[in-house]
């Protein structure tokens, strides 16, 4: 009997340590492999978001492995910013009413490229931005101010 309570542990021990299968239904994906280098992708997830509260943090998408960020300055502005309107087609407009000085604008395309940069000056009420020249897109507005701090927006061109 002891023998039999041995073996029925020692087989749940070992299937607790099988790895969980992942899997997703996606349009396209691949993965290649060269000496130590693989490379996994889906189509179908050109971006996703991480949220962090109370040392929890929650990641969307599929191909996630351990993921290590350095770099960042994740400070937010202190004070209310208002992009409108959004979607956009011609112009969009910034106002921070309790802004305490200048902000730095740049809109950034998927691929991280700045296309358009400007220094908003204080006050910042309805200060316009340019964007009937580009492309139907999705672009995230980013405003930092002098400190370094900064906010960004997720703006739908149409």
């Amino acid at each position: 009997m002891t023998v039999l309570l041995s073996l029925l542990f020692f087989e749940v021990s070992l299937s607790a340590q099988v790895a969980q299968e992942r899997w997703v239904i996606a349009t396209c994906g691949g993965q290649s492999a060269s000496g130590n280098i693989s490379l996994n992708w889906t189509l179908g997830e050109p971006m996703t978001e991480t949220y962090n509260a109370s040392g929890l943090t929650v990641s969307q998408g599929f191909q996630q492995e351990a993921l290590t960020t350095t770099g960042i300055h994740d400070a937010s502005l202190f004070y209310e910013v208002t992009v409108f309107p959004n979607p956009t087609s011609q112009v969009l407009y910034v106002t921070a009413p309790d802004a305490n000085g200048p902000l730095l604008a740049e809109l950034v395309g998927m691929n991280g490229t700045v296309l358009w940069s400007q220094q908003l000056a204080h006050p910042i009420e309805k200060s316009p931005i340019p964007v009937a020249a580009l492309p139907a897109a999705t672009y995230f507005l980013v405003l930092r101010n002098d400190d370094g701090n900064s906010t960004t927006f997720k703006i739908q061109k149409f």
